[in-house]
């Protein structure tokens, strides 16, 4: 079964993905980790992503910069849009190979982390969505400690995403994370006995 974990900036989808690796010994296909991966210098990622936004994306060195694209895509919809159009092709080919190995090797979970899953029409990978949940005041005090950002700036990342409410709509399964790291382990825990037994 492919597990698809998603959840807003903030509310602590890394912490279900690290419980699920750690704990359970599921592999994790992380959408973040292949994204930057197509992105180095060399790959194609940065030539498509360079030739949507121009040099001013990347460093003297030919690296993305990664804060001006940052704070591009989180000014302007036009410009995210861009970047999913450009990075999405190349994510998804990468993602369906790492399915066909996982499952050539017998795996009987795994999971798919991906922030965008429902924004960028990635839940046809998986059999059953799960969505990580938090409210918004301690998603944004998460942001800034995280990312040493103001909480405009964290509240403008949160607005770029699919609000909440429209992802736990979408959502197989919900697992609320506004307690502690203990209360985070028992609801994956729980969550885990559920798929099991499916």
């Amino acid at each position: 079964m492919i597990i698809g974990l998603t959840g807003g900036i903030g509310s602590g989808k890394s912490e279900v993905s690290a419980i699920l690796k750690n704990q359970f010994h599921l592999p994790i296909i992380d959408a973040d980790t292949i994204s930057e991966d197509l992105v180095k210098p060399g790959r194609k990622g940065l030539q498509a992503v360079s030739r949507a936004f121009g040099e001013a994306v990347l460093t003297d060195d030919g690296e993305l910069n990664r804060e001006v694209l940052r704070q591009r895509i989180s000014q302007n919809d036009d410009d995210m849009r861009m970047l999913n159009s450009v990075l999405h092709p190349l994510i998804e080919s990468e993602v369906k190979a790492q399915i066909e190995e996982y499952t050539r090797l017998g795996e009987k979970h795994m999971v798919y982390d991906c922030p965008l899953l429902f924004e960028a029409r990635q839940e046809k990978f998986v059999d059953l969505t799960v969505v990580v949940v938090c409210d918004d005041e301690e998603r944004t005090r998460r942001i800034v400690k995280r990312d040493r950002c103001t909480e405009e700036d964290a509240r403008k990342m949160m607005a770029i995403q699919l609000p909440q409410e429209q992802m736990v709509s979408r959502a197989d399964i919900v697992i609320d994370n506004n307690g502690s790291i203990d209360d985070l382990n028992r609801a994956v825990a729980f969550v885990m006995d559920k798929i099991d037994r499916l």
